[in-house]
């Protein structure tokens, strides 16, 4: 068995051990990565507390430094059907290692970014090394990473074949086919803490209210 084989059936494994079922659509795909993504910064002492989707379908993905799961890694460099755009990340500390092996067993991958980009948190960020020093104290420094983002149909099977159904009923109704997916999500225990810490920041200046949202 080739390499990119092994590797392939490595992912699938994870994907079911932890997640329990094949993703069929871009929302699991998001509900899968969060849950691999804890479980492989959870050796490191971090945990991930937040994390945003902006991607859109796209028939070219390109795969100049990424491919499918089943493919010889990187000699195909033919664009593929899947989506791209951004992910974002947000950990109670900076975890170990590169960006791509936090995002191992979840057959999608990184690109371009890391450390500073914020944009999901942008506020709570600016806020926190604004903030005087003895209130940085009672909070954890919120350590985000961004970077560009993909994966591919081929990889996603139950996917693949609902957005070919998609492309289908567009097509018959005349219908250029879009698909774009946004989603932001933060653990109720952060989202208090953030609440907290803005909410002791405005009480220390002149300003009356601090909207994060995260929506």
């Amino acid at each position: 068995m080739e390499r990119s084989q092994v590797l392939a059936h490595r992912h699938k494994k994870l994907q079911q051990e932890l997640y329990g079922k094949e993703p069929k659509t871009v929302d699991d795909i998001f509900e899968m990565v969060k849950v691999l993504v804890n479980k492989n910064v959870s050796s490191n002492g971090t945990e991930l507390v937040s994390m945003r989707f902006e991607v859109g379908y796209s028939n070219k993905v390109q795969s100049t430094h990424s491919c499918t799961l089943f493919e010889r890694l990187y000699h195909d460099t033919k664009a593929k059907p899947g989506f791209d755009g951004r992910i974002w990340l947000r950990f109670t500390r900076s975890p170990k290692g590169f960006g791509s092996e936090n995002m191992f067993g979840t057959a999608t991958w990184t690109g371009s970014g890391g450390g500073g980009w914020n944009e999901p948190w942008d506020k709570i960020v600016k806020l926190y090394y604004k903030a005087p020093k003895h209130i940085q104290k009672q909070f954890t420094n919120p350590y985000c990473l961004g970077y560009g983002y993909k994966f591919y149909l081929a990889d996603f099977p139950d996917l693949e074949k609902d957005i070919k159904q998609q492309k289908i009923i567009a097509q018959l109704k005349d219908e250029k086919f879009e698909y774009k997916f946004q989603k932001t999500w933060i653990s109720l225990k952060q989202l208090e803490k953030d609440n907290r810490f803005a909410d002791l920041c405005v009480k220390t200046s002149s300003r009356r209210n601090l909207n994060l949202d995260y929506t």
